[in-house]
């Protein structure tokens, strides 16, 4: 700064040079020249030095190091030079800079410099929260490729708590377990294990480890918990659900034990409605997964076809950490299978009944439809002897009756014939349960004839007074193929 004819020195910082509280022993400053250089009275480009000092100092003291620097050049290129500063000991340092050489206002000059960088070393880093990282020292020749880079691979392995025999996460190993990679998610994130059907987890873990399904998938980019969950789950048929605020993995597995009972006593009037899906000529006719192959080490697929498929029009789906040929087929028949069996869809409303059941809960539900049901309440029980409401149409072969529990779960169906009139059906074997029939609550409703039988996939309540219900139908060749051995 010129005042009153005498040049006043103007630093440039003070700038800190390390990250607060850190020390260091060494900084390096970086300077940019426009070019460096004088112009004689002919044009020709002479030599010009500009100087400046450097000052540090350790952060909470007063008194300033100094150091002093000259650039010579004779070039009208930009250039770029780099000082290197070793400290008289670790400090936390800050540092500013002063030019000392007068910079005159001459077109003949050029000799403008600007400080574009400031570094310190630190000390290096022996670990990295929730990272793991490797190191490679290699000795090559001049015939070493541009592309060796990416000759190096690795397939790591991350290890995981897992579960243990008694459903604990308690061995810290390298695994694939589904349930481990669930766990490591939730808890990446803060959720407490109250806030996780670990018993639910534990029962699914025995299946999958039984089967032999895991991930392998790696997450590289910035995804949601509840995308992360779904495709971890997704390999071993489940799905995340989220009931009360505790996270629950559901899995679409084959079911033998009928849960929550429906009937047209229970279902609001004229809210009950079934769609079938025909099988129309434009949609798929085959599931092409595609995968990574451990065997190969790149992307390979696999077309998953059910007996009379042509396979010309089939669905690609990706089947994320899966990387066996066989999880791959089991994964695209599971889709396919479902594509052509479970085709039917029914919607309900009931009061609060509907809250006895969640997603892909295994039920039954019965209407008034003449070929299918009957359906009403039972007055009586006398052992195997079931007194009903109304008149029971008994065909040739077999027939079935199921009993609604109190608390809404269905008591058989069991194969009856008929009694001494047409309101009376005799059971095959004893009720599982004591049926209340004295007013004091409600009574036990029926379904004659097989019920339908459905998986619940939507649970959607109606303001206070209702709830909408949506549902698929139940189909045991879903699962034909869960354990099928990819064809060659």
């Amino acid at each position: 700064t010129l005042v009153d004819g005498d040049l006043t020195p103007e630093a440039l910082g003070p700038f800190v040079a390390a990250p607060a509280n850190v020390e260091t022993s060494l900084i390096e400053l970086d300077f940019v020249f426009d070019g460096l250089n004088r112009l004689d009275g002919a044009g020709k480009v002479q030599s010009h030095m500009v100087s400046f000092k450097v000052q540090y100092r350790e952060i909470g003291t007063v008194d300033w190091t100094t150091e002093s620097h000259d650039f010579t050049e004779a070039t009208r290129d930009q250039f770029g030079r780099t000082i290197t500063i070793n400290l008289p000991k670790k400090m936390a340092v800050e540092v500013q800079v002063e030019r000392t050489s007068y910079q005159e206002d001459n077109f003949r000059l050029s000799e403008k410099i600007r400080w574009t960088g400031l570094r310190a070393e630190l000390p290096a880093a022996t670990s990295y929260a929730g990272g793991t990282t490797i190191a490679f020292k290699i000795r090559g020749t001049n015939a070493l490729s541009s592309s060796a880079e990416n000759k190096l691979n690795v397939v790591p392995t991350r290890k995981l708590l897992c579960m243990d025999e008694n459903g604990e996460f308690t061995d810290f190993k390298a695994t694939s377990d589904i349930s481990a990679a669930m766990y490591e998610i939730c808890k990446s994130v803060g959720h407490t294990d109250e806030q996780i059907d670990m018993d639910e987890l534990y029962r699914l873990h025995q299946t999958w480890a039984g089967r032999g399904d895991e991930f392998n998938g790696v997450f590289d980019n910035e995804s949601t918990l509840w995308e992360a969950l779904k495709r971890v789950l997704a390999v071993g048929f489940a799905e995340p659900t989220l009931d009360f605020g505790q996270i629950i993995p559901v899995r679409d597995e084959p079911r033998t034990t009928l849960n929550q009972m429906y009937s047209s006593d229970n279902i609001l009037a004229n809210s009950w409605k079934m769609s079938a899906e025909t099988i129309k000529s434009s949609e798929p006719d085959g599931v092409e997964v595609e995968y990574f192959s451990t065997e190969t080490w790149k992307s390979e697929t696999i077309l998953c076809l059910l007996p009379g498929d042509a396979g010309l029009n089939p669905e690609k789906v990706r089947a994320y950490g899966i990387t066996s040929r066989d999880k791959a087929y089991q994964y695209g028949m599971r889709k396919r299978s479902i594509q052509r069996w479970r085709r039917t869809a029914y919607s309900f409303s009931t009061e609060m009944d509907a809250f006895n059941s969640r997603y892909l809960s295994y039920d039954a539900h019965g209407v008034d439809i003449p070929g299918y049901h009957q359906t009403g309440r039972v007055d009586a029980v006398d052992g195997r002897t079931i007194y009903v409401n109304q008149d029971l149409e008994f065909v040739e072969g077999e027939n079935f009756i199921s009993i609604r529990r109190v608390d809404g779960t269905l008591s058989g169906p069991y194969t009856c014939t008929a009694g001494v009139n047409r309101h009376v059906a005799v059971l095959d074997r004893d009720l599982d349960f004591t049926p209340v029939i004295n007013g004091a609550q409600e009574p036990p409703y029926f379904i004659f004839g097989e019920p339908f039988k459905m998986l619940v996939t939507n649970i959607d309540p109606q303001g206070t007074d209702s709830v909408k219900v949506e549902a698929a139908n139940y189909d045991d060749r879903c699962y034909l193929y869960d354990d099928a051995v990819a064809p060659i």
